[in-house]
């Protein structure tokens, strides 16, 4: 029965609850800068969220041989070429264009094309060592997302309305849609932010 009573806060005229209203799941943002900055979200269903600054990339892959060929990271240089070595399904490293990066498969391979799915290493940047998640479809569409900055905290919904206890900064409350494939997440003193699931 506690449980129960602690998952609901009454507050003047709404019901908080952990009540995703299809929240739950990760969010990317659809826009970014032009550096390739964008914003992620995970809201989990025990009520716990993150969201996370950092590099959110969409790209073209081409497979060559063994090798891996993506766009150019600078205007009008050459294209981003790397060897896949294996180590199994579930195991690959990325060599070439001065890195090498170890690389293990999320989830379950779901492809007889074994570099399909999400991959998860990670990158030196700075002296510090960040997370890096790689994704690639059957249709020649990959996704590179690095966060920077990641800050945990809770959530809760009401009516439409959202309101995130972040442990860092406070709360603050405001307010999501779900319309078809896309989230729309306005909070206070920000632009709304369009999202889709990754």
């Amino acid at each position: 029965m506690l449980e129960k009573l602690a998952l609901c806060v009454v507050l003047p005229g709404l019901l908080w609850s952990q009540s995703s209203q299809g929240l739950v799941g990760r969010w990317r943002s659809v826009d970014v800068s032009k550096g390739g900055l964008g914003t992620t979200y995970e809201f989990r269903a025990d009520g716990r969220v993150t969201s996370s600054l950092g590099a959110t990339v969409e790209m073209p892959y081409r497979v060559e041989g063994d090798e891996i060929v993506l766009p150019s990271a600078t205007k009008g240089g050459p294209e981003q070429r790397s060897r896949i070595a294996w180590r199994g399904d579930n195991n690959l490293r990325l060599i070439g264009s001065g890195i090498d990066e170890a690389y293990q498969r999320s989830g379950q391979r779901a492809d007889p094309n074994k570099l399909i799915g999400e991959w998860v290493g990670s990158r030196d940047m700075g002296g510090s060592r960040v997370e890096v998640r790689f994704f690639f479809t059957g249709d020649g569409k990959s996704l590179l997302l690095i966060p920077f900055t990641t800050l945990p905290g809770r959530y809760a919904t009401a009516n439409g309305n959202l309101k995130v206890d972040w442990e860092q900064r406070g709360a603050e409350t405001g307010t999501f849609k779900i319309d078809g494939a896309v989230l729309s997440l306005s909070m206070p003193g920000k632009p709304m932010v369009k999202l889709v699931r990754y």
